[in-house]
């Protein structure tokens, strides 16, 4: 058995250290993408195909090149720049940190590799390439192995935190015993956790793709058209008076009141001595407004242009940053508050009612003619893998007393302090 452990433990190292080097050249390839136009691409390619089907107009390769370049457009282009960049340089982060036995590294490089296998299985069944099918099977192996690892891990945690209870009082021992508990009920929320991210995760590169790929053009005119009058496209549909209140509403995701509303959340944890967990909070969201400007900047999708604008707008479309802040800070700040809470119903109203106020904010961009749909779907998508992001880190740091724990114990937790 020990010798099973090993063998797989260095054939887990080796495939690691084969995916590190296969990311950094996915991050060579995506600065490539980058800094080379689109021009000087369809030039190269045929150049390097032009003799081979003059000699041979069969050639597989040549032709299979020609027909790639015939269908690589500009978009196509900065989505592959953008995407292997984010896919080598998540990839490469993680596996440095699995590399050095970080254990919060497991569940993370776990979901991650779930969203790309995921995603690269939707495009081999557009399209099969040997390429795109090798890395496939590879990533699917370091999935298993990595899942295998993780386990291990957290039963050889768990087996050394058992021994201790043999050789230690009745009435620590009961806490422990309950702190353990708490811990395999941490391993629950870490299997739903990563499902939940790795299916968002895919839905964002997919839908992404689809939007460079222009698939998304009439799903997004036929859903803002629907909330216009009709016969005038530049009136929304109802009253004056609505069209004010989506105003407000739009309001509740914008970069001034999120600022306060995070800013009041942060001071309030500050001087209830929650310093770590308002720190947290802060770099939370500063980090998803990052990754929102670095995505749009990256995207470069101009506004709608199909009606008439409701508000005044400055930068690109996709994705949505008013549905991704929305869902970074309202569902963050939501879980936040549900975590306080000993009642289940009131944790569901309030993750419910920070849901709500997301869905809110980014319906209303659309109706205000602002984004297409497809780009408050992404907001959507990208907020609530950041706000899941956000939520395991939070749960791993108080797991290891880096951040607050929660404020409000459980009955059993108040049994065991009662008879201490």
């Amino acid at each position: 058995m020990i010798i099973r452990e090993k063998t797989i433990g260095e054939i887990f190292r080796i495939s690691l250290w084969l995916k590190g080097a296969h990311s950094l050249l996915e991050i060579l390839g995506g600065l490539a993408l980058l800094l080379v136009s689109h021009a000087a691409i369809l030039h190269f390619v045929g150049w390097i195909t032009h003799g081979e089907l003059l000699h041979d107009p069969q050639d597989l390769l040549a032709r299979n090149l020609e027909q790639w370049a015939t269908g690589f457009s500009s978009g196509s282009q900065s989505f592959a720049a953008w995407y292997l960049l984010s896919h080598g340089a998540i990839k490469l982060v993680l596996v440095a940190a699995v590399l050095r036995n970080k254990s919060w590294a497991y569940p993370v490089f776990i979901a991650a590799m779930i969203g790309f296998i995921a995603y690269q299985v939707y495009r081999l069944s557009h399209q099969v390439t040997l390429l795109m099918a090798a890395i496939t099977i590879l990533d699917v192996i370091v999935l298993v192995l990595a899942w295998h690892e993780f386990r291990l891990l957290r039963r050889r945690s768990h087996s050394g935190a058992d021994s201790m209870l043999e050789s230690i009082p009745a009435t620590s021992s009961r806490l422990i015993g309950w702190s353990l508990g708490k811990l395999r009920e941490i391993d629950s929320w870490f299997a739903i956790l990563i499902a939940a991210f790795a299916s968002l995760l895919f839905g964002f590169v997919k839908l992404a793709g689809e939007v460079i790929e222009g698939d998304t053009r009439g799903f997004d005119e036929t859903i803002m058209l629907a909330l216009r009058t009709p016969g005038d496209i530049s009136q929304p549909l109802g009253p004056v008076w609505f069209h004010e209140l989506v105003r407000d509403f739009t309001a509740i995701g914008s970069t001034g009141v999120l600022t306060i509303v995070t800013l009041g959340v942060a001071g309030f944890l500050a001087f209830s001595r929650k310093g770590h967990t308002a720190l947290f909070v802060l770099l939370a969201v500063i980090g998803g407004v990052i990754l929102s400007n670095v995505l749009k900047t990256g995207f470069s999708r101009p506004r709608p242009e199909l009606v008439p604008h409701s508000v005044v707008v400055f930068t690109n479309s996709f994705p949505s940053g008013h549905a991704m802040m929305s869902a970074v800070v309202y569902l963050t700040l939501g879980n936040l508050l549900a975590r306080t809470q000993k009642q289940f119903s009131i944790k569901i109203f309030l993750m419910a009612l920070a849901a709500f106020l997301t869905v809110l904010v980014g319906v209303s961009r659309v109706y205000l003619g602002v984004h297409w749909p497809s780009d408050v779907l992404a907001g959507w998508t990208l907020g609530a893998c950041w706000a899941l992001l956000c939520w395991f880190l939070m749960l791993y740091l108080q797991q290891r007393g880096k951040v607050e724990p929660e404020s409000a114990g459980n009955p059993t937790e108040e049994r065991i302090d009662s008879s201490i």
